[in-house]
């Protein structure tokens, strides 16, 4: 017991899932094509380009300014090597757009099966495009769960999550107030952080989080609005970070998160004008 720092009480946790804004549609792929080679430090990795991406976040966090919204590119081995673990509702592995890199971790929801049925665990297309995605399911349908199911101690681990739906200080909410993880805020096609999205000194980025078209259930996409829509954007810029360099813990992720980002883009009402937008280039 002496080495026991803390107990943290079992609580009912919900997740705010928003209504779809648009009705489920069939998926598209949509392909990717070679552009140039870029030389990195240790090797050369080749550059692919993706042409008129389903959802206009992939191309936001690609680009300093709004003038180009329909393309991302991206290292050919973006993300190798990673494994995501996404804590959520579950996923659906046979969706055509993981393309057999999605599995089924855990499902901690003894009453329903391990595959997402609210379809929201797999909240954005594909950042780093080679990372294995691993669904943890912790969230029933209905987006009700216990915080029993949750890992407090991340073991120098990468972990990010919402900021909330509350448009209120997410530093006054679990997980988003805990130190040792990464807090991802919502931001408009106009660069505007939304009122529904959770701010704060306990904000580390904001990312697309409004309109933003995803996998679905049933091998469809939907299009979705809320912080849990922002938040996979900034986990996959660091997978593909942590496929290219070493890092020796969480916090430097976290870091180099923070030091790429775009400054001085984003407004709000809520007088934080000077907030980070996330970012990613192959350059980086």
């Amino acid at each position: 017991l002496d080495d026991i720092e803390y107990v943290e009480p079992n609580r009912v946790y919900k997740a705010a899932i928003f209504p779809a804004t648009l009705e489920p549609r069939p998926y598209t792929s949509k392909g990717l094509k070679s552009i140039h080679s870029i030389e990195r430090r240790l090797e050369k990795r080749g550059a692919v380009t993706q042409e008129n991406v389903p959802s206009w976040g992939i191309s936001r966090i690609n680009h300093r300014n709004r003038d180009d919204l329909t393309s991302y590119t991206l290292d050919e081995k973006a993300g190798e090597g990673i494994s995501v673990y996404i804590f959520d509702t579950g996923i659906v592995p046979n969706h055509p757009d993981f393309a057999d890199r999605a599995a089924i971790a855990a499902n901690f929801i003894d009453y329903e099966d391990a595959v997402d049925l609210a379809g929201h665990g797999g909240n954005s297309f594909g950042i780093a495009k080679n990372a294995k995605l691993l669904g943890v399911k912790i969230l029933d349908k209905y987006g009700d769960g216990e915080t029993i199911a949750l890992l407090r101690e991340q073991h120098g681990i990468p972990v990010f999550v919402s900021s909330g739906n509350e448009g209120d200080d997410a530093c006054n909410y679990s997980p988003s107030s805990n130190p040792s993880a990464f807090t991802v805020g919502a931001s408009t096609l106009n660069d505007f952080i939304p009122p529904f999205s959770g701010h704060g000194n306990c904000v580390g980025l904001y990312a697309p989080g409004t309109n933003i078209t995803s996998t679905w259930l049933n091998g469809q996409i939907q299009t979705m609005d809320g912080t849990s829509m922002a938040n996979p954007h900034v986990s996959g810029i660091a997978a593909v970070l942590m496929s290219k360099y070493n890092f020796e813990s969480a916090h430097e992720v976290y870091d180099a998160l923070k030091s790429i980002a775009t400054t001085g883009v984003l407004s709000s009402n809520n007088g934080e004008d000077n907030q980070l937008l996330a970012y990613y280039d192959v350059d980086v």
